[in-house]
């Protein structure tokens, strides 16, 4: 985990944060609705707000992590005599990996808008599968690589 020094990475966090907050509760409404366990109008509506919320906070997400990528890629720079550089490389590229599925979970909720808004309704189920399964399987394989690393 890193230390949010700037104020940038600060409110992006805490951005990311109230989106999460919100997306979640909205979620469940939208579930709710769809189960025909209460019955919301414009039921659709909500199912929009809640992927605005899912595009939004993984936006926000990916940003941070982005601006925290270049704090480490500065710090393992001005260590490069560092007796545990070679781990802190591995560490390093293990984390490079989260920026590709950050990406990914990007693109497939960004599939999920109204046609008309970024690239909504413009992939292929296919291609919105393989995007969500390559995105899981990059996560599973950073938490065996990282246990690995640890050890």
């Amino acid at each position: 985990m890193f230390v949010e020094s700037d104020s940038i990475m600060a409110v992006l966090g805490v951005a990311a944060n109230i989106v999460d907050l919100l997306y979640y509760p909205v979620e469940k409404i939208c579930w709710l609705s769809e189960h025909k366990i209460v019955d919301i109008k414009n039921a659709d509506y909500w199912d929009n707000v809640n992927t605005i919320f899912w595009v939004v906070g993984v936006y926000l997400n990916l940003m941070r992590y982005f601006g925290l990528n270049q704090q480490k890629i500065n710090t393992i720079k001005q260590t490069k005599d560092n007796p545990d550089m070679e781990k802190m490389l591995k560490k390093h590229r293990i984390e490079m990996l989260t920026l590709l599925r950050l990406t990914l979970d990007f693109i497939h909720a960004g599939s999920y808008l109204p046609k008309g808004y970024l690239w909504g309704g413009k992939l292929s189920t296919f291609q919105i599968g393989a995007i969500g399964t390559t995105s899981a399987a990059i996560g599973i394989y950073q938490i065996f690589a990282k246990r690995r690393l640890n050890k």
